[in-house]
Formats: structure tokens, C-alpha cells, sequence
């Protein structure tokens, strides 16, 4: 429905079947409060003090156009609170991005609108209701744990048979796996992502070496979410494995070797011993693994597709590329609250150690 809205003695037109929306935290003095417009904005048309030509602000999702022909022009910026409409002549607007669009708007603090904006625009729980109603957000979210849970599986699985085999074999292999296995967590994340994206791209060395033997090997890892888990594989597999080597160093030999003599078998021993003493740092591991992964941003900035996201890419874009700065500090409390659920776990697990030694 359309609706007139008075100003100084003549008619501006704005289309309210557009709910208006602000998305703000700017600048705040003790007079105006600075508002970044966004969302959905109304076609706004009020004639200019004085008789000159008038101020169009034309939206639509994501976007606005505004275009003054005289410094004079002034500007109706109406909010909503429920079913209440209010609007207010402002005369402060500026453009601050061109893509996306957005501009700026000055709203004095004395005025009713200001009350509204502020109150529907900050103390909401829509921006977080967002990406979970939101079917790519939602999505983002489901993408980013499915990639990270895999990775700590993985991680922690072959983590702990190589820590297995350091230590309890002693032979020179293991000698020298133990010395250099923990040579990808000196190489810098740049250089690795880089080094594994020239080997596993359908035209990388892989390829390459099978197309000598007439096989045109395209591995389809690039952009998905398989090479990703690889490359977060590349870095935390060594620092989970020199955590469980650690935890499995402070087993005494004297406990397995008392085991192995009232008769007990190397499946029992590892069971009945090594399993239940090395537990606890294999959760902790998993914990460090977890929040590690949940914000990683260099990994699948280059080798993560466009859709879905992980989450550190979605923030990033939120801040950067979309200026919605309340949904961006909204997703950073959602990462916050994943990694606590792990930061949690870690905690119990210390806060139970006497029960682990038992």
C-alpha cells in the first residue's frame, strides 16, 4: 500500500509494502547518530528546500542509489517499530560504498526515528536468526562442521597409529619419521596450500606424471570439500601425533611389561593399557583440532568453492564485500560458540584427570 507522508506543507511519496531497514553502528556524537542504510529501503521522493529538484533514493535487497541534484535537497528516512511507521526530514546523506551500495545517514538523537532505528536495528536476535533460517547460511554452517569433523576424525586416526608406531618400534625408519614428521608445521601455510594446489589440480603434477602413462588423471579435489580436508590433514596430523606421542611417552614400560607377563596379549595390553592412559590426550588433540579448523580462512579462501562457504570465508564476505557489519559480529559469536562446545570438552577433560589415571 502506498502512503503520504507530510513534508513542510507538500507530499513525498514512499512505498511502504518495502519494510525499511537500517543496518548501522557508525559514528555517534551527542547530537546525530551516523546510519549506514541497507536491506530493503523505500523510494523516497521529497521536494528540496527552496524549490529545487528532488533527492530520488531508489532500493531494492542490497541496494541504494541515492542521487542529489542541490545541496539543499532534503531527505524523509522513515523506520518501523511492530506496526508503527515513523519518518524524519534529514538533510546529512552520503554515499560511502558503490558496490554494494550503501549510504550513510545522519539522524538526530532527539527525534522519534532515531529511538525506532535504534531499537529494531541493534537489540535483535535477527541477525543471528539469519543464518539459520537463511538456506546458503544454514548451509555454510552444516558445510564448515561436516569438513571440520572430518578432518579431527581423520587427524586423530592416523595421528595415533603413527604415534603407535614411534613408540613402541625402534628401528632407524622410526628414528627418522620421528625426526622429520613434524616438518609441515615449520612450512608456511601459503607455501603448502600453494605447493598441494600444483599436485592435486586436474592439470597439476599428478596429472602430468599420469598422462606419460596414458591415464588423464583429474582428481576433481580443487574447489571441493575432499581437498580441502586434505590439506587441513597436512597440518594437524603432526601436531596431533606429537600430542599422543607425548601422552604415550608417559606410559611406563614397566606397567606394559608387567601386563605381558601374567600373560596378557598385545591386543589386551592395548585395550586394557595403552588405550585408556592415552584416551585423554587424544581428546584434548581433537579439541585443538576442532577450533583450528572452524575459522581457517587461508585454506579454503584458495582451494574452497563459491557455494557452500566455510564459515571463515562467509565472515569475511559478511565484513568485507557486504558491509553488514551486525551480521558479520553475529557470525563471529556463532564460531565463538562451536569452538566453546570443543573449549568446553578440553576443560573437562582436565578438570577429570585423576579419573583418566585409574
Amino acid at each position: 500500500m502506498a502512503a503520504a507522508l507530510k513534508v513542510r506543507g507538500q507530499e513525498g511519496v514512499h512505498d511502504l509494502e518495502r519494510e525499511p531497514r537500517a543496518e548501522h553502528a557508525c559514528a555517534h556524537g551527542e547530537d546525530v547518530r551516523v546510519v549506514v542504510a541497507a536491506g530493503h529501503l523505500c523510494r523516497v521522493a521529497v521536494p528540496a528546500q527552496g524549490g529545487a529538484d528532488a533527492l530520488d533514493l531508489v532500493g531494492g535487497d542490497g541496494d541504494a542509489d541515492a542521487r542529489a541534484a542541490d545541496e539543499d535537497a532534503a531527505l524523509a528516512f522513515p523506520a518501523r517499530d511492530g506496526a508503527r511507521d515513523n519518518g524524519c526530514i534529514i538533510n546529512t546523506v552520503m554515499q560511502v560504498t558503490d558496490t554494494p551500495k550503501r549510504i550513510a545517514i545522519a539522524v538526530n538523537k532527539a527525534n522519534l526515528t532515531h529511538d525506532m532505528i535504534a531499537k529494531t536495528g541493534e537489540f535483535t536476535l535477527a541477525n543471528y536468526a539469519y543464518f539459520f533460517t537463511e538456506p546458503a547460511q544454514r548451509m555454510n554452517i552444516l558445510y564448515t562442521l561436516f569438513v571440520v569433523i572430518a578432518t579431527v576424525v581423520i587427524a586423530l586416526v592416523v595421528a595415533y597409529l603413527l604415534a603407535l608406531y614411534l613408540r613402541f618400534v625402534h628401528s632407524g625408519i622410526a628414528k627418522s619419521i620421528g625426526t622429520l614428521y613434524l616438518l609441515p608445521r615449520f612450512v608456511p601455510a601459503m607455501c603448502a596450500v600453494y605447493a598441494m594446489i600444483t599436485i592435486i589440480r586436474d592439470s597439476g603434477l599428478i596429472n602430468r606424471i599420469g598422462l606419460h602413462f596414458g591415464m588423464n588423471l583429474k582428481l576433481g579435489l580443487m574447489y571441493h570439500a575432499s581437498g580441502m580436508i586434505i590439506m587441513n590433514l597436512w597440518f594437524n596430523i603432526p601436531f596431533a601425533a606429537m600430542m599422543i606421542t607425548a601422552g604415550l611417552g608417559a606410559i611406563p614400560d614397566s606397567i606394559i611389561e608387567a601386563a605381558r607377563d601374567v600373560g596378557a596379549g598385545k591386543f589386551k595390553v592395548f585395550t586394557s593399557m595403552i588405550l585408556p592412559l592415552s584416551l585423554k590426550d587424544v581428546i584434548i588433540a581433537g579439541t585443538f583440532v576442532f577450533m583450528t579448523n572452524v575459522g581457517s580462512f587461508t585454506t579454503p579462501y584458495l582451494m574452497g568453492g563459491n557455494s557452500p562457504k566455510m564459515l571463515g570465508i562467509a565472515l569475511f564476505d559478511q565484513f568485507n564485500k557486504y558491509l553488514a557489519y551486525n551480521r558479520s559480529a553475529a557470525l563471529s559469536v556463532i564460531m565463538f560458540l562451536l569452538c566453546s562446545v570443543s573449549a568446553g570438552v578440553y576443560i573437562y577433560t582436565n578438570l577429570k584427570e585423576k579419573d583418566w589415571e585409574q
